[in-house]
């Protein structure tokens, strides 16, 4: 037995290794999980190298329990969107969201954003949806080039309220902003053509 090595208590471990899960969640939201070294999230909770491995198994596992985190914290707060004693509801909370003190601090920001930077081709596409709100379809609130709609009338239970692309919002409070931004791709017709009875 060594003198003057003390052995981690069981509770310690835990707490040790909740901290590194919540500096984790917060360097890879500020710098994405790629620009992270196990190194950086030790150094940032305050413990040493070494003792990564004996609480993760990889830097990948880490990444996936951080991000459940930072989706739990978000899930609590849109869990309070409407519950009584919480009267700005979504208007306070899109506030928030789209401020520029949230886009400036995403290491305590939404998952979601911080996270995707790391998923090719997925720019923080998210949409917001109020689960309550109740509406019937119309033409006019599906947006559509279209002048008519099967669902006409038939009420929705769950209505989106923010849609973002590639980071920048689209689509707030039922209203379009800015205007389209893909491109045509045209295409050669088919040689073989199908014939269309009547």
């Amino acid at each position: 037995m060594l003198v003057g090595m003390s052995r981690v208590s069981q509770a310690q471990a835990r707490e040790n290794r909740q901290r590194v899960v919540e500096t984790a969640a917060r360097l890879f939201r500020e710098r994405g999980v790629a620009h992270v070294s196990v190194a950086d999230v030790m150094a940032g909770a305050g413990l040493t190298h070494g003792g990564f491995y004996k609480q993760f198994t990889s830097k990948e596992a880490l990444a996936v329990e951080a991000l459940a985190q930072g989706l739990a914290e978000i899930g609590e707060r849109l869990a309070t969107i409407g519950a009584p004693g919480d009267e700005s509801g979504w208007a306070s909370f899109l506030d928030f969201y789209l401020s520029a003190d949230h886009r400036d601090s995403p290491g305590d920001g939404c998952p979601v954003a911080g996270f995707a930077r790391d998923m090719p081709g997925a720019d923080a596409d998210l949409t917001i949806i109020d689960l309550e709100k109740e509406q019937p379809v119309t033409v006019e609130l599906l947006h559509s080039a279209q002048d008519h709609t099967p669902f006409a009338g038939m009420p929705v239970k769950g209505w989106p309220v923010l849609t973002m692309l590639r980071g920048v919002t689209v689509f707030k409070d039922g209203e379009i902003i800015g205007g389209p931004t893909g491109e045509f791709l045209s295409r050669p017709l088919s040689e073989r053509r199908v014939p269309v009875s009547v």
